[in-house]
């Protein structure tokens, strides 16, 4: 009996060799697209994941820094309400969030909590807080169409923004 490899042993060990590499390239390939679907669709932010109650200031206020946190501008636009949405949209969310994480990074945690509510206009008290470790406050005013609560002005944010940057952006 002979125990020395066929002639085209080479060849045969380079053909399984590459077969296994491939379906490792695929293993790996799928994972990372796993993972990019969950980093991309499940807003995963520390302290920034779960569900809230549009219903009320506090939720719809928490819900919208919490959109803007995760970079879901046109999510966030939509909480805003319908005369407000005519001026501003998602650019001008985006570089007002832009400015508002260059001067506090990234914000890691967001609580809110309604401050008064006067018929259909109330105002809610965000807390934020960036890896810098610094919190901030800002009261937004909500005004409800519908059921849902909706920001009324981003005025807050942009105080927020100025109080580091250019005095000269636009406040709505």
């Amino acid at each position: 009996m002979n125990n020395f490899p066929g002639p085209n042993w080479v060849e045969e060990e380079y053909h399984r060799r590459l077969r296994l590499a491939n379906l490792l390239r695929g293993f790996v390939l799928a994972l990372l697209i796993l993972i990019a679907f969950y980093f991309l669709y499940s807003n995963h932010l520390p302290g920034l994941v779960h569900t809230v109650d549009l219903s009320t200031p506090s939720g719809s206020a928490e819900e919208f820094i919490r959109r803007l946190a995760a970079h879901q501008y046109e999510k966030a636009g939509e909480q805003l309400t319908s005369q407000l949405s005519q001026k501003v949209g998602a650019d001008e969310l985006h570089i007002l969030f832009d400015h508002l994480e260059m001067q506090q990074h990234r914000i890691l945690t967001v609580s809110a909590d309604t401050v008064s509510i006067e018929g259909d206009n109330a105002v809610a008290a965000v807390q934020m807080i960036s890896s810098k470790g610094d919190p901030q406050e800002v009261r937004l005013p909500l005004h409800k169409e519908g059921d849902i609560w909706r920001i009324a002005s981003i005025a807050p944010l942009w105080s927020l923004v100025q109080q580091f940057s250019n005095p000269d952006l636009v406040i709505y």
